[in-house]
């Protein structure tokens, strides 16, 4: 029984319309109102309901993405109006700073006579190669460890993003859908109401 109440009920926008219907029906066949006094009223007012839900559901689906509502955007297309918009002169400035960062390595040697204070040189400057090269690449590892942790955060925004934008969709597929569903059928009802005053 509860499984066909949740099924029932997911059709609400149109067991509404078809109780509202009946009701209206009922009152007409059963001469409690007069078809000509209410139908064009009935009409109008389901016109008019049907087409206020129709554009508070757009309003909420452009809320979804763009964090303004109708009106916001009937507020801007107003003072966008050529008659009122006055020229802006944007001024800009613009500061270069260059920086560049790395290990800078300093040997100073003394001019060797003999042989061996040459090959004691060599291995001099073969050491201090080796401790330049470690030290470079460990700021190389470090630089690599923080690019791939930035990166690393990047990517679950991004993801988070995504998430966000899958959730918005599925509300908007879901709940929204119905909501101009029901307008929808409001609309219609009022036009076939109308036709047969």
């Amino acid at each position: 029984m509860v499984r066909f109440i949740k099924w029932f009920w997911r059709g609400w926008p149109f067991w509404i319309v078809m109780g509202l219907a009946y009701f209206h029906y009922f009152m007409v066949s059963q001469g409690y109102i007069q078809p000509e006094d209410v139908n064009p009223r009935v009409a109008l007012v389901s016109q008019i309901m049907g087409g206020l839900l129709v554009l508070a559901s757009i309003d909420s689906n452009i809320g979804l993405f763009h964090n303004k509502n109708l009106w916001q955007l009937f507020i801007v297309w107003l003072k966008d109006f050529p008659m009122f918009s006055k020229n802006k002169v944007i001024q800009a400035s613009m500061t270069i700073m260059e920086t560049k960062g790395g290990a800078a390595f300093i040997s100073a040697y003394g001019t060797p006579e003999t042989l061996e204070e040459k090959v004691e040189l060599l291995f001099k400057q073969v050491d201090s190669l080796r401790h330049d090269l470690t030290i470079l690449g460990q700021e190389t590892k470090a630089q690599i460890n923080k690019s791939h942790d930035e990166l690393r955060e990047v990517i679950q925004q991004t993801q988070d993003s995504i998430e966000d934008v899958k959730g918005k969709m599925t509300a908007l597929v879901t709940d929204g859908i119905k909501v101009q569903y029901f307008g929808v059928n409001m609309l219609i009802y009022g036009s076939i109401t109308s036709y047969f005053t």
